[in-house]
């Protein structure tokens, strides 16, 4: 969640504006909900069992002819459902989100902070320091699969 602090301070440094917070935020979202919501799941699953079992509920249910197998398959259906849903959110939308975050952070920053001058020896040793300079600091990888948009200039 060291994100959220990282956020505002490239806003703060390169004077972004609300809307690009908020927009930037909107893509860490799926990032959030892979940490909260299986253990939303489990709390929920923790307290509602704790309440029948307090209340004598689930001794009704078997003194029905219930067995253990049919009162947790709701729980287990949904279980199933969830780790569907999970598997793509951090599979798909939460890489694809930090891409999003990596690529908007890439954009916000000025030209010169996104090539750091070296010294030149020629006019070749120059562009090269110019083309690994473009490349270092905004390459930084995503799950091994996106850059950010590269500098003018900077070869594929």
């Amino acid at each position: 969640m060291g994100q959220f602090s990282q956020i505002f301070t490239y806003a703060m440094n390169y004077g972004a504006d609300i809307l690009w917070v908020f927009s930037t935020m909107m893509y860490m979202v799926p990032d959030i909900l892979v940490l909260s919501v299986p253990m939303a799941f489990q709390i929920s699953i923790l307290m509602t069992l704790t309440s029948m079992g307090q209340t004598g509920e689930v001794m009704a249910l078997r003194a029905a002819g219930f067995s253990f197998m049919e009162i947790s398959k709701p729980i287990l259906i949904f279980a199933a459902f969830l780790v569907l849903v999970m598997t793509g959110l951090n599979g798909w939308l939460s890489p694809l989100g930090r891409h999003h975050v990596e690529q908007s952070i890439c954009r916000l920053q000025p030209e010169r902070q996104r090539q750091r001058r070296l010294p030149a020896v020629g006019a070749a040793a120059e562009q090269q320091h110019d083309r690994i300079a473009a490349r270092a600091v905004c390459s930084r990888d995503v799950g091994g699969l996106r850059r950010c948009p590269k500098a003018d200039g900077a070869p594929e």
